[in-house]
């Protein structure tokens, strides 16, 4: 076969230089003709082959890459949906996570209100309270302030209209008074 490559080549190379050795012009076209089909024929009978067997393979990569391609498309087709669908549910889910935390902030609201409204009664009942215990005291004050002057009085009028006589019977009847309450005082 390789002997059969060698005579071809020999006759191609050949030609070209026979064709410019003074035969005429159309004589040379043909033998540049007849040496491109030579050639082409042995390409094609040599090549073939190799050819056949690259495009063959060439088309089975482009055929796998296709599928890989379809393949690839479909699972990304599918997390498109899945993503699309995710993002309807998380529309739904904060719409869901707005409104308990409207419901959470009207009940905390109202819980802080309330609290409001009973540390106010508080206050209030404590104030009352505290008014009222100021108010005996002041009534307490007076009562005893009262009775302070009213003892003086009552001390400077018995120091001015009091006689020995009153003031020995006082003596006396307070001496007694004290002997009978007095355990030890008391004569058995």
């Amino acid at each position: 076969m390789n002997r059969i490559l060698l005579q071809v080549a020999a006759i191609a190379v050949a030609s070209p230089a026979y064709a410019a050795g003074g035969e005429n012009v159309v004589t040379g076209m043909l033998w540049q003709a007849f040496n491109l089909l030579l050639l082409i024929g042995v390409i094609f009978y040599f090549g073939r082959t190799p050819i056949r067997n690259y495009v063959s393979a060439r088309r089975r990569e482009i055929e796998s890459n296709i599928e890989n391609s379809a393949s690839v498309l479909s699972q990304s087709e599918n997390q498109l949906a899945e993503w699309n669908a995710r993002a309807a549910r998380l529309d739904g889910e904060l719409n869901e996570i707005r409104e308990g935390a409207r419901q959470r902030a009207a009940s905390e609201r109202e819980a802080i209100l309330a609290d409001a409204v009973a540390s106010a009664e508080r206050i209030r009942s404590d104030a009352r309270a505290s008014v009222a215990q100021e108010l005996e005291r002041a009534r307490e004050t007076l009562r005893n302030e009262a009775a302070e002057l009213a003892t003086d009085l009552a001390a400077e009028l018995l120091s001015r209209n009091a006689t020995d006589e009153d003031r020995e019977s006082l003596i006396y009847e307070f001496v007694s008074r004290v002997e009978s309450e007095s355990p030890h005082g008391r004569s058995s």
